[in-house]
């Protein structure tokens, strides 16, 4: 999540959609802290002990895995909503650049950032590429990055090696 929070708070600004997978990560991470607080420092103990904080992350303990997956689709969705933003000047080329940067590596080490792109993906078939009004020309564009993007993200073969 360092990675995830340097372009964030080099993108953020007006995009506060930007802020809200770290809340989650900070809301799962926490009450985790609050499950098994043997390994937890003095600091982290005092603040989760004041009472709306350990409240907090006792109702976040039942949702670990729904709160894990919301945050990892909202990763996905934030790069297009960068990319769409950027035409009504509220997102910059570099920080999409270093958001999808971050993005391609954290998917190529994060089991749960690529099982949020094989949602995204069917999603989209589902919603938009499978319908009889989606233009030829979109299907096209879309298998197209797709693959550019599955290529630029594959561990190195043998033989490039």
């Amino acid at each position: 999540m360092l990675g995830y929070l340097s372009v964030t708070s080099m993108v953020g600004g007006v995009n506060f959609i930007m802020y809200v997978p770290l809340v989650l990560h900070a809301a799962i991470t926490a009450s985790q802290i609050v499950q098994n607080p043997l390994h937890a420092s003095s600091m982290y103990l005092t603040v989760l002990n004041l009472g709306f904080v350990k409240n907090l992350a006792q109702r976040v303990i039942p949702m670990h895995a729904k709160l894990n997956e919301l945050k990892f689709d909202l990763e996905v969705y934030i790069g297009f909503y960068l990319i769409v933003v950027y035409f009504f000047g509220w997102s910059h080329f570099t920080g999409i650049i270093l958001y999808w940067q971050t993005q391609r590596i954290r998917y190529m080490i994060n089991y749960g950032l690529q099982h949020a792109y094989i949602r995204f993906d069917t999603k989209l078939n589902a919603n938009l590429l499978s319908k009889p009004v989606c233009p030829a020309f979109v299907r096209t564009l879309y298998s197209t990055v797709k693959g550019m993007m599955q290529s630029m993200s594959a561990p190195p073969s043998a033989e490039q090696a």
